[in-house]
């Protein structure tokens, strides 16, 4: 958690993660329970279940080093019957994932950070007033209504899948 605090964590931060993520590790549940086993032996087990690995790494994967989140889901999409909507609008955000975690955009606190150090009448003295509030709030707002875009943020044609038969559906 020390590490996910700090700023830009998500590129500059190395989180224990599990090297192999199909294998059943640590402390086995049977019948909802779970047992925990004090040996030392099992410890330098499961230390060795882990490795530090990048965000990067974890979500988009590396060669020899992790196979990535994303591909596993996408492996997993490929076998289920999903309809052409959800699968388009799943995909869509499985690519903001990756673009935020490689960091080809910007996670959303770095944004907001940027945007309230870019506000006019902000004086770099860490005061966040009512109207940088207001300013950001209504920034935030326009961007999730879609009354303006935010490359940055969400890249350049970043849409939100209309489902048809849905009341926001441009057809009805």
């Amino acid at each position: 958690m020390k590490v996910a605090q700090k700023r830009d964590a998500v590129l500059q931060g190395m989180f224990y993660f599990r090297k192999d993520i199909c294998k059943a590790g640590g402390n086995a549940v049977v019948d909802g329970y779970g047992k925990a086993q004090q040996s030392t032996e099992l410890a330098t087990e499961e230390h060795e279940e882990y490795a530090l690995m990048s965000i990067d790494t974890i979500i988009n994967g590396k060669e020899g080093v992790f196979p990535g989140l994303i591909p596993i889901l996408n492996c997993y999409l490929e076998n289920m019957e999903v309809d052409v909507d959800t699968r388009c609008s799943i995909l869509n955000y499985l690519k903001l994932i990756k673009k935020r975690a490689s960091g080809e955009l910007m996670t959303i606190a770095k944004w907001m950070r940027e945007f309230i150090a870019n506000h006019p009448d902000y004086k770099q003295d860490s005061v966040i007033t009512d109207q940088i509030n207001y300013s950001l709030i209504l920034k935030c707002n326009q961007i999730a209504n879609e009354l303006c875009e935010c490359p940055e943020l969400l890249g350049p044609a970043f849409k939100r899948v209309k489902y048809s038969g849905s009341k926001t559906d441009s057809s009805n």
